[in-house]
This record gives structure tokens, sequence and C-alpha cells, in this order.
């Protein structure tokens, strides 16, 4: 390992460790701890698939800046998605 380049060490170490994170990870969560991480999941992308129609509907059906203020929540919900 010491002549690999770091690709390589990276690819092999991400590849080792990302199924254990994961395992350790899942097995301390109980299941309606689950279900409200699912549902949550279900939740963002059902308001993403929303935003998406209502982005393509003509502006003088729907406000624009409505909209794009939509949108902007939503990626700030995805953020703190990902963050926890």
């Amino acid at each position: 390992m010491d002549g690999a380049p770091p690709e390589f060490s990276a690819a092999l170490f991400g590849s080792l460790l990302s199924p254990l994170f994961a395992q350790v990870v899942v097995s301390h969560l109980d299941v309606p701890t689950m279900w409200l991480i699912g549902a949550t999941l279900g939740l963002l992308v059902a308001a993403n698939v929303i935003c998406f129609f209502l982005s393509k509907q003509p502006e003088t059906i729907v406000n624009a800046a409505v909209v794009k203020t939509l949108n902007l929540r939503i990626r700030a919900w995805w953020l703190m998605y990902a963050i926890l």
C-alpha cells in the first residue's frame, strides 16, 4: 500500500468502510425511527415533484416568485435532512 496512488487507497478504504458504517448506523436505529426517516424522505420527494410541475406552469396561473421561494425552501429542507 505504500506505493499505491492516493485514489486507489481512498477507493479501497471507502469500499471497505461503507458497508461497515451503514451496518452500524442502521443497527442502532429502531423501527419507528426508520419509518420517520422514510416518511420524511417520501415527503421531500413529493414536494420536489410538485415544485417541478408548478415551475412548468405558465406565469399567468402560478406566480414565479412563489414557486422560486418554495423551491428554495425545499432545498433547505433537503440540506437539513442530509445533515441529520
